[in-house]
């Protein structure tokens, strides 16, 4: 069946066309609301601006399409293999794409209010702009896709896979994401300037791909990089205290060369937010990786924001010492 075949036969009133071969027909901008296209194969179809509003597309075979504006809206998508297809600006309101298999597809600016994608396959998948709102995406795999700034208000994500994802910019009030995996996931609404992510109401900083919580703590490790030296930048460690063996963090783990040959050192900064019980354990930690040979130093954080490359010069002095 070509295209022609197909839109003649839809307006003479038929609707069924399950399991039907259109693998690159050309329907830009057709009119097929409730036609049934399920199990059908439209690989690599030119579907531009078509109205495919409750249709049923159970099944069917979307590989490469091309969907731009598509309207989607209540259709049923279960099951659907739309890997790489085309969808931006797509509207899929209340849709059906529960086990859709949409690895790698461009959602960018899609609207996807209500629309139920549990258990689907969005890895790598572009959804820059997507509006998720009130979606579910329970179990739904999200791994390595692109969210930034996507609207998620209310969106159910549990046990959804979020690996690798970026969520910047994204909103998620009130959504659900109990038991979601969000290893290497970046959450954080965001701005962007002059290169340097900024989050103001989380206080988090993004700056080539390291994370800081204040503005002196970014302006050393910009110091440091100026130096050339090797650092980590909010390392956690594990040490053995009298108490057991307890985790610390520390603001820079530094190693350079010096006088003396390669010396590793702690960089603090003194946190004015700190408790008392925090400020003792941070202490009893700094003996501890003193007697170990790893000098630890501690600046205050207003000579740190104001002159950061004078401290980290007295730093590196004192692991000459």
């Amino acid at each position: 069946m070509d295209a022609s075949q197909l839109l003649k036969r839809y307006r003479a009133n038929e609707r069924d066309f399950q399991g039907a071969n259109l693998e690159g027909a050309n329907l830009l901008k057709a009119k097929l609301s409730r036609i049934n296209l399920s199990c059908a194969c439209l690989s690599s179809a030119n579907l531009f601006l078509a109205d495919l509003s409750r249709s049923n597309l159970n099944g069917v075979d979307l590989i490469k399409a091309d969907l731009f504006n598509v309207n989607l809206c209540g259709a049923s998508l279960s099951s659907a293999e739309l890997i790489f297809a085309n969808l931006v600006q797509a509207d899929l309101t209340d849709a059906n794409l529960i086990f859709a298999n949409l690895a790698q597809v461009n959602l960018s600016g899609a609207k996807l209010t209500r629309a139920d994608l549990t258990q689907a396959n969005l890895s790598g998948a572009n959804l820059v702009q997507a509006d998720f709102s009130g979606a579910k995406l329970s179990g739904a795999n999200l791994t390595r896709s692109n969210l930034a700034y996507a609207q998620l208000r209310k969106a159910d994500l549990r046990e959804a896979n979020l690996a690798d994802a970026n969520l910047a910019g994204a909103d998620l009030t009130d959504s659900q994401l109990e038991e979601a995996n969000l290893q290497g996931t970046v959450i954080s609404p965001a701005t962007v300037e002059d290169g340097v992510q900024f989050v103001p109401h989380q206080q988090l900083i993004y700056w080539e791909k390291l994370t800081f919580r204040s503005h002196p703590e970014l302006e050393i490790a910009k110091a440091l990089d100026r130096i050339g030296v090797l650092y980590f930048p909010h390392s956690l460690a594990r040490l053995s205290t009298s108490a057991g063996r307890q985790s610390t963090e520390l603001d820079f783990l530094v190693c350079c060369n010096t006088d003396r040959g390669l010396r590793w050192g702690i960089l603090e900064i003194n946190d004015r937010d700190c408790t008392v019980e925090e400020q003792y354990y941070k202490q009893v930690h700094h003996i501890l990786f003193e007697q170990k040979g790893v000098r630890v130093c501690r600046f205050d954080r207003s000579r740190c924001d104001r002159e950061p490359d004078r401290v980290v010069q007295e730093f590196i002095a004192l692991l000459n010492e």
